[in-house]
């Protein structure tokens, strides 16, 4: 027999992790956010509906922030170790921008991606209300990034996989910043809060003229 071996080329990495002690730090985060989103509701980047902030939260004067903060570069030395089997990603040699998002009945995401950053994420602080049987209400979506998957057609459909993740409070994606990306309607009746954000390797003198 042959020797037979199947690579899985081009592999797009979405790193999650899910902190289960987050319930005093999550409360902290949405009382934050709550206190500084207004109450009519707004669109300003992809968002349609709900409440997207400047992308200074990270500046935040608030003892929620240094906790997230910790958890951010967790995720950056994650990511970093699964795709360069690195250690630690280098202490000081990134920047990150963040920003809340706070989503009330039918508000979603457009399609978009962040592709000016290495790295995009986005942590759950309260997913709100959950409607029951509906599988995309408020789900994020990742949109394959390789060219002409659909056709012709392979029996199975093997490259027509859907990438969804269902909200969860103390949950953290990570993914590159070029991953097209969008958030399905959310249905509840509370609010659904996460906090997303964006880390380049550049000099931090840089960092006004990245936006997402």
């Amino acid at each position: 027999m042959p020797k037979q071996q199947v690579l899985p080329a081009f592999a797009t990495p979405i790193w999650s992790c899910v902190w289960e002690d987050s319930e005093e730090l999550n409360a902290g985060l949405k009382r934050m956010i709550l206190e500084r989103a207004p109450e009519e509701a707004l669109t300003h980047r992809s968002n349609v509906g709900g409440w997207h902030s400047e992308q200074d939260l990270l500046r935040w004067q608030d003892p929620s922030v240094p906790p997230l903060v910790e958890r951010i570069k967790a995720g950056i030395n994650g990511v970093t170790q699964a795709t360069k089997g690195m250690e630690e990603a280098a202490a000081g040699g990134f920047f990150m921008v963040a920003w809340a998002n706070l989503l009330r009945q039918g508000g979603y995401n457009q399609v978009h991606d962040h592709n000016k950053y290495a790295w995009s994420g986005v942590y759950y602080v309260d997913t709100g209300d959950e409607t029951p049987g509906d599988e995309l209400d408020g789900r994020i979506e990742f949109i394959d990034p390789r060219v002409g998957i659909g056709w012709p057609k392979v029996p199975g459909d093997p490259f027509k996989q859907r990438t969804r993740f269902k909200p969860e409070a103390g949950r953290m994606l990570m993914f590159p910043g070029w991953l097209r990306h969008y958030v399905h309607p959310y249905k509840g009746e509370a609010p659904r809060i996460s906090i997303a954000f964006n880390v380049a390797f550049n000099d931090p003198k840089e960092a006004d003229s990245l936006q997402p």
